[in-house]
């Protein structure tokens, strides 16, 4: 039996949802890579606070990693949503990374 849209909405028939957390489309796999990518960003610190150039040139150097980290961040969390930053945590946990 095939039901229509009309009967879904008398509530006559049952309608197949899925639910939130199984819907993992492409920009909740870009807004993990792009999560993913800003904590990449944390190990060029030191290298910048280490480069043979100006302090000032430095410290711009880092204020701009962190600029651009928090930025990467916080359009990936904005992609991926409340699930993808579940799903991280879960990951996270189950490889027995301490929480911060």
């Amino acid at each position: 039996m095939v039901t229509t849209d009309n009967q879904i909405a008398e509530g006559k028939g049952n309608k197949v949802t899925t639910s939130p957390f199984r819907r993992r489309g492409l920009s909740f796999w870009i807004g993990l890579a792009l999560i993913t990518a800003s904590f990449g960003i944390y190990p060029a610190y030191p290298v910048i606070a280490l480069l043979p150039v100006p302090a000032e040139v430095r410290v711009a150097g880092v204020i701009a990693g962190s600029l651009v980290s928090w930025s990467i961040f916080a359009l990936g969390t904005t992609l991926a949503g409340r699930e993808g930053i579940a799903y991280l945590k879960r990951l996270l946990a189950r490889r027995g990374v301490p929480p911060p």
